[in-house]
């Protein structure tokens, strides 16, 4: 009996007629074959190794998938979390040596996490020798052209700073439980990003106020706005200018995401620059808040999401990245014949039957889960009956949405393209996702094949 399926096999033959033949055609005309080729050709030259290849996509990680020797425990803060839980709210272990009850997530219903905690308790930063890396893009081809990083000896970043190609500058500090990320964008402007005791507090330039604080409770990012009023938050740019009062931008809300979207993109891109693993999942938070009979939505952090964080809000996660990595194995010979645009539109293709399938069949399962979403400046939607059809002018299509709750929505953008996410698809989002779901807060995550 062989490894493989008929089907797979079938696919895995006829990706090894593809690659060798394209691996001929490079080197006629080249003279010489790329080395992704080369391994794609030696992958799908039998059975086992093409299983080991796939496999090692599944399980493709940052060594043990943790950031740091220690971390600072985190609990959902409400009735619902265990007393004996709640009790080591805040503070520090070591992964080597877990408290009675095991680590964050070892018993059911935990309704906690691992924060990272960056260093060692006992021993300062100043007693270690750091190490500094620095690394250039050659290529042009990523989102940054130079990463220099400091390093502790138990390999947790101390320092990063991040030169993207956008002319955006991020320079980050860890020490402790405490973040600091500062963003200065293209245009000049600095928002600042800092993380004390579980709290992030978000700053403009050199302002020693933050325009709000952000913590997470059991419903998600909490946000406190000590200074702005909704309007300043959101990301409309037609926004009018505040009322008298502290001085704060009118399009605070637009410089705020975008720092956001810069570090978003960095952690899927290079999680490790951020003091992050490629286990992690980056989302990016909006807050909905009422102001009279309006709506804004603004984007509120980013993180990088735990497992455990995860299986508590965006639960569909796992699968939609299970669907994607599917799509992208039994479409791969598509890949190796065709433009990325026509495989991307096929990868999507295979998630929304996998997902309409599931619908089909599960209709109380996955009653909540939607594919293919096409949402109108109305809130209606394509699952409506009189909602606009898929693809019809002046909608937006959301790749999968799932509704948690009535108050939070988890949105996943699947991408197969090297592009991340851009502002323009950011607030679109948000824009739907706000008149469809009235109230209701919302998370935005991109999905990647095998990441």
């Amino acid at each position: 009996m062989g490894l493989l399926s008929p089907k797979l096999e079938e696919k895995r033959l006829r990706l090894a007629r593809v690659a060798k033949r394209q691996a001929f055609d490079c080197y006629m005309r080249r003279g010489q074959v790329p080395a992704a080729l080369e391994r794609l050709v030696e992958a799908a030259g039998s059975q086992a190794k093409f299983l080991d290849f796939g496999l090692s996509l599944f399980t493709k990680a940052l060594g043990d998938d943790r950031p740091t020797t220690h971390y600072v425990w985190r609990s959902a803060g409400d009735e619902r979390v265990r007393d004996t839980h709640a009790a080591l709210s805040g503070q520090v272990f070591a992964w080597s040596d877990p408290p009675p009850h095991g680590h964050p997530g070892s018993e059911p219903n935990c309704r906690c996490w691992p924060e990272p905690y960056y260093g060692h308790p006992a021993v300062p930063d100043a007693l270690l020798r750091l190490q500094r890396v620095v690394q250039s893009d050659s290529t042009g081809n990523a989102l940054w052209s130079r990463i220099e990083t400091l390093t502790r000896p138990d390999g947790s970043l101390a320092e990063s700073t991040i030169q993207m190609r956008d002319g955006t500058r991020i320079y980050s500090a860890f020490s402790g439980a405490s973040v600091t990320n500062a963003v200065t964008l293209a245009n000049g402007w600095t928002v600042r990003f800092e993380k004390r005791d579980g709290v992030r507090r978000v700053y403009l330039g050199n302002d020693q106020i933050p325009l709000m604080e952000v913590s997470w409770a059991a419903s998600g990012p909490q946000v406190a706005l000590p200074r702005v009023r909704v309007a300043q938050v959101s990301l409309d740019t037609e926004t009018e200018p505040p009322a008298p009062g502290p001085l704060i931008l009118p399009s605070a809300g637009i410089i705020v995401a975008a720092g956001l979207l810069s570090l978003h993109n960095m952690l899927q891109a290079e999680p490790a620059s951020l003091g992050a693993t490629a286990a992690a999942s980056p989302v990016i938070a909006f807050k909905v808040w009422k102001d009279g009979d309006d709506q804004a939505a603004g984007a509120v952090l980013v993180e990088a999401l735990t497992a455990e964080q995860v299986s508590r809000w965006c639960k569909r996660l796992p699968e939609v990245q299970e669907w994607t990595n599917t799509a992208a194995i039994e479409l791969a010979p598509l890949r190796a014949v065709s433009g990325a645009s026509v495989w991307g539109t096929a990868v999507h293709a295979h998630v929304h039957n996998a997902v309409e399938a599931l619908r089909i069949s599960s209709p109380l399962a996955y009653g909540n889960v939607f594919s293919e979403l096409s949402i109108d400046a109305e809130g209606r939607d394509s699952a409506m009956r009189i909602g606009p059809r898929y693809g019809h002018a002046d909608t937006t299509r959301l790749d999968i949405l799932e509704q948690v709750n009535p108050e939070l929505v988890c949105v996943y953008d699947i991408k197969t393209g090297v592009a991340g996410l851009s502002m323009s698809r950011v607030r679109v989002i948000a824009d739907r996702v706000r008149t469809r779901f009235p109230g209701a807060n919302f998370y935005i995550m991109e999905v990647r094949p095998f990441e």
